[in-house]
């Protein structure tokens, strides 16, 4: 089958750049070698990294998520207040089946939801460090040392992203309630979004020289867009359904030393696998 697409696409007139990252297919064969642009193993083997990376850490951001809900819970009530207020003033979409769906155009007035996802998504990124590249030439750096070829170079994502030297982070660029960057602030970035200029900036999607989750430049994660859509979607259908509290939790008062530590293994940070959340429905008639 997959020899049959690949034969079609590559029979048909050359389309515009537009039109072939418009399919997953035309994006990956743009990048890829003639040589290889008629091999089915080589396209099914982008289709499974590309499926992997968009699956695994997706589903890392909502677990981490969670996690952070069910210790800190204090942030469950004004979320769902929130929620509630878009859905009342935006309605929903009919899908034709008599299914009522949130509006997408609502997603981004989510500002409170937004903002903890990325506070969750600053603490445990999905790993400690970003861009491994492989040095091809001697570099040449400012400090008078020189990288030779061969070298695997990353960034620091984790510590660049927790210091009080980067912009986001320091004292003066926050308003006056700031908190520590190594503090969990789940309306950190609202916050910031609510002073003069700063409105659009700091979203979940966002990226910056002190704001790497997703990369940055040219190869900041084109998936991004999709990914906030989805864990946002999640995460409303959770807060709206059910109640949730740490395994043992009774009160359900949470605490941030009862969150399920994270597990680091060659870099990568990783929810507890281990770990378990227990939810109970709100018995509430919820669309």
């Amino acid at each position: 089958m997959e020899q049959k697409v690949l034969d079609q696409i590559m029979d048909e007139p050359k389309k515009s750049v537009d039109e072939e990252q418009s399919a997953f297919t035309g994006w990956v064969l743009k990048y890829t070698k003639d040589s290889e642009k008629r091999d089915p193993a080589v396209l099914a083997l982008n289709q499974i990294v590309l499926s992997f990376a968009a699956i695994h850490t997706s589903g890392m951001a909502v677990t981490h998520c969670l996690y952070d809900l069910a210790a800190r819970p204090e942030y469950i009530q004004p979320l769902r207040e929130e929620i509630e207020k878009v859905i009342a003033e935006d309605g929903y979409e009919d899908d034709g089946d008599g299914i009522k769906k949130l509006k997408k155009s609502s997603l981004p007035r989510l500002r409170k939801l937004d903002s903890f996802m990325k506070e969750s998504q600053r603490h445990a990124p999905a790993g400690l460090f970003g861009n491994t590249r492989v040095v091809v030439k001697p570099l040449h750096l400012s400090t008078g040392h020189t990288i030779p070829p061969g070298t695997k170079i990353a960034y620091n994502l984790w510590a660049t992203q927790m210091s009080t030297s980067s912009l986001s982070m320091s004292p003066t660029y926050n308003p006056p309630n700031y908190h520590a960057p190594a503090e969990f602030d789940g309306f950190r970035f609202s916050n910031l979004r609510a002073m003069e200029g700063k409105e659009n900036k700091h979203q979940f999607v966002s990226t910056a020289p002190d704001s790497l989750s997703f990369g940055h430049g040219n190869h900041a994660c084109p998936g991004r867009f999709f990914a906030s859509n989805e864990i946002k979607v999640i995460l409303i259908e959770v807060l709206r359904t059910y109640d949730l509290r740490l395994k043992g939790d009774v009160e359900g008062t949470g605490g941030v030393e009862k969150r399920p530590e994270d597990l680091v293994n060659a870099g990568s940070i990783m929810p507890n696998p281990f770990a378990e959340i227990e939810f109970k429905s709100r018995k509430k008639d919820v669309i």
